[in-house]
């Protein structure tokens, strides 16, 4: 279907009939009320997975209302010739539909003075939808993350878990996967995470699923996201070899210590908001406070992993699954630094002792350590 829709002249996105009063107000250039955005946020189609590769992809969109008329008079029609968005009536242009909802998005946040994560509780559809404006505006697929992918269709409807890998193959790759009807989901979990590998791009393996004893390939189900929050960045390239991967580009942190000051700054801001020049520096605050802060963030934008976090001088890092036990039987915290999130990065502590790679979420700031290539182990 990415095919498809990379290659289509113009692709109509089409709305219930309820969402009629919305698309006026985008009409008009004026900012939704509370109505309209609900009467969105409840819009199947903007909770659907297959909404995801069909904007994305698209070279040219039109938004459209249940009942808008395409005339049966007109020249396409009648001989069958590519549809001319000349002759279609109430239509939106698509990059105007999705900068209205961000604009009124902006609004509504800023009438209740509320923080994006909040806005995001009280409008999880819309937050997502929210994301996937910026995936249209600045990448095409060979830009696009599998974990930006994984990250906004996490936040989807995932009744059917097929539908929700073939959408994230759409997503990352215009290339065609010819299915059956037969296809378990761990054969087309396969061909996606197939499909990422020629790409150079293997920021799958941050994600949430179990993955065999000793590799940090996740198991062939559907991938979600260690964070179902916005990330940006190309990817994480790697190298196969002999069973290991080699991720590059990696920031590699030993765990033990106190967060240093610039790390402490860096996430205070994130936490209580950035200081102004001249500002007297808030007093600062213990690494507990700073744990603490940061997993109810993380856990506001629907992290699932440990309250607890490992502790580094560049800040810290939080595992889907804590390791108990001593620090020695951990060889290090690996962090991406080729996908960002605002606060932080992807990445993934390593054990020594029965060897094991838990991701997980790094709250800080890398700046200055330098980059190198790491081996892990890639078995099936």
């Amino acid at each position: 279907m990415g095919f498809i829709y990379a290659n289509a002249g113009l692709v109509i996105g089409c709305l219930s009939e309820e969402c009629r009063g919305a698309m006026e107000f985008m009409r008009r250039g004026e900012q939704m009320d509370d109505a309209a955005l609900i009467s969105l946020e409840a819009e199947p189609w903007v909770e659907s997975v297959w909404t995801y590769q069909e904007v994305v992809n698209s070279q040219e969109l039109l938004m459209a209302c249940h009942g808008d008329e395409y005339p049966m008079n007109s020249p396409a029609s009648q001989d069958g010739a590519l549809l001319d968005k000349k002759h279609l009536r109430n239509v939106t242009d698509g990059p105007h539909f999705l900068n209205m909802v961000g604009w009124s998005l902006e609004g509504y946040r800023s009438l209740r003075s509320l923080t994006t994560i909040e806005s995001r509780q009280k409008l999880p559809r819309l937050g997502a939808f929210e994301e996937l404006i910026g995936d249209y505006m600045v990448a095409n697929y060979t830009q696009r993350s599998a974990l930006q992918v994984m990250s906004n269709l996490d936040r989807r409807d995932q009744t059917e878990p097929k539908n929700t890998l073939l959408s994230m193959m759409g997503a990352v790759s215009q290339d065609i996967f010819r299915r059956s009807i037969d296809d378990s989901i761990e054969h087309i979990a396969d061909a996606f995470i197939e499909m990422c590998e020629k790409k150079n791009d293997y920021s799958f393996i941050f994600s949430t699923n179990a993955r065999p004893p000793g590799s940090c390939r996740p198991v062939s189900q559907v991938l979600h996201s260690v964070l179902p929050w916005h990330n940006w960045g190309q990817g994480q390239p790697g190298k196969i070899r002999d069973g290991s991967l080699q991720l590059k580009d990696m920031v590699l942190l030993d765990v033990g210590g106190a967060v240093c000051e610039q790390a402490r700054e860096f996430i205070d801001d994130w936490l209580n908001g950035p200081q102004m020049p001249g500002d007297e520096r808030r007093p600062g605050i213990c690494d507990d406070e700073l744990i603490n802060g940061a997993f109810n963030n993380l856990k506001g934008m629907d992290y699932t992993g440990s309250s607890k976090a490992f502790v580094c001088a560049e800040g810290l890092f939080f595992p889907q699954q804590f390791i108990p036990g001593d620090k020695e039987l951990l060889v290090a915290v690996l962090v991406c630094t080729s996908i960002s999130w605002p606060f932080g990065n992807p990445g993934m502590v390593e054990t020594s002792v029965d060897p094991r790679y838990i991701p997980g979420v790094f709250v800080g700031t890398t700046q200055g350590r330098p980059k190198r290539s790491v081996d892990v182990n890639y078995s099936l």
